[in-house]
C-alpha cells in the first residue's frame, strides 16, 4: 500500500460513521495498520469487513485487501483484489499502483513486466506519483535493466527527496549499471576479509586500499555511498542483490568493510560522505561488540 493510497483513504471517509461499530474508513485504516504491525491475517479480515459495507469508495478496501494478501504471500489473491480496485476506479492512479505492487511482490519474475505496465498506467494518470516511480524502478532493477531503473528512482526522489527506499535502491542499481562497480565492491570486501584474517596490518590498510583503487575512474562518491548501503544491508542480515560475492557470516568482516569504505571516503575528500561513513562505521562497530 503506497503512502498516497493511505492518505487518500484517510481523507475519503472521515464523515462516514457507522453506529455501534467502526466506520468504513476506520475498518480500512485498521486493516492497513494490522498488516504494518505484522498481522496480515487480521488485516485481511478487516478489509473484507470493509468490502462488505459496499461503500461508494470500495476500491480503497480492495486495495487494503490486496496489501494484506500480498503480505500473506498469495500473489493470485492480491492481484485479484487489486483488479477489483482497478475495475471500480480505473481512472485512479492508486488502483493501478496497487495492482503493480501485487505483481511486484511475486516470486515469479515473469510477472515483473506486468508490474511495470501497471506502474506505467498509474504514471500516465499521475506523473507525480513518487511511489509508482519507485515501484517501476524496483521492477526494472529486478529485471537487470539497471540504467533505466536509476532514471525511475531519480524521478521518485525528485518528487519525494525523503523516500529512503528509493534512495537505497538507486545506490544498488548504480552498482549494476556499471560492470566495473560490482567488481570494485568485491575487491573492497576481499581487502576487508584479508584485514580481518590478519593478512593486512592496521597500518597497511590505507596504502593497500589506495593502491588497489588507484586510478580507477569508477571511484566516486556514489560508489562509496553504494558500499555504505551494502554494509547496512549486511548488518540487517539482508542478502545483497546483483549476485555480488560479499556475504560473510562473521559480523566483524562488515566492520572491516566499513573501514575500507571510510578510507575511500577520506581519499575522495567529501566531508559529508566522510561523516556518513564514520557514523555507519561507529554504529556497526558498536553492534559487533554485542555479538
Amino acid at each position: 500500500m503506497t503512502m498516497g493510497a493511505v492518505c487518500s483513504i484517510r481523507a475519503a471517509r472521515e464523515e462516514h460513521m457507522v453506529r455501534g461499530g467502526m466506520s468504513f474508513e476506520e475498518l480500512v485504516m485498521a486493516s492497513i495498520e494490522a498488516v504494518d504491525a505484522g498481522d496480515p491475517s487480521r488485516g485481511k479480515v478487516l478489509a473484507l469487513q470493509a468490502i462488505d459495507r459496499q461503500d461508494d469508495e470500495a476500491e480503497v478496501a480492495w486495495m487494503a485487501l490486496s496489501y494484506a494478501e500480498r503480505t500473506l504471500g498469495d500473489t493470485k489473491a492480491a492481484v485479484d483484489a487489486a483488479n477489483q480496485a482497478v475495475r471500480l476506479a480505473p481512472a485512479n492512479a492508486l488502483t493501478w499502483s496497487a495492482l503493480g505492487d501485487a505483481y511486484a511482490y511475486s516470486t515469479d519474475t515473469h510477472l515483473f513486466k506486468q508490474a511495470i505496465t501497471c506502474y506505467d498506467r498509474a504514471l500516465a494518470i499521475d506523473q507525480d506519483d513518487a511511489d509508482s516511480w519507485h515501484g517501476r524502478g524496483g521492477m526494472l532493477m529486478a529485471l537487470g535493466r539497471y540504467r533505466e531503473s536509476v532514471v525511475s528512482f531519480d524521478r521518485a526522489l525528485a518528487l519525494n527527496p525523503e523516500h529512503e527506499t528509493a534512495w537505497t535502491n538507486r545506490q544498488i542499481a548504480l552498482l549494476g549499471a556499471d560492470p566495473a562497480r560490482p567488481q570494485l565492491l568485491a575487491l573492497a570486501f576481499k581487502i576487508a576479509v584479508e584485514r580481518l584474517e590478519g593478512r593486512i596490518a592496521k597500518r597497511d590498510l590505507e596504502p593497500t586500499v589506495l593502491h588497489a583503487f588507484d586510478g580507477n575512474a569508477a571511484l566516486d562518491a556514489d560508489l562509496v555511498m553504494s558500499f555504505a548501503v551494502i554494509a547496512r544491508l549486511m548488518q540487517d542480515a539482508q542478502a545483497p542483490i546483483l549476485g555480488m560475492p560479499v556475504s560473510r557470516e562473521d559480523f566483524r568482516a562488515i566492520v572491516q568493510f566499513c573501514e575500507v569504505n571510510l578510507v575511500l571516503a577520506h581519499h575522495l575528500g567529501d566531508n559529508e560522505l566522510i561523516e556518513g561513513c564514520e557514523h555507519l562505521y561507529a554504529e556497526i562497530a558498536a553492534a559487533a561488540q554485542t555479538k
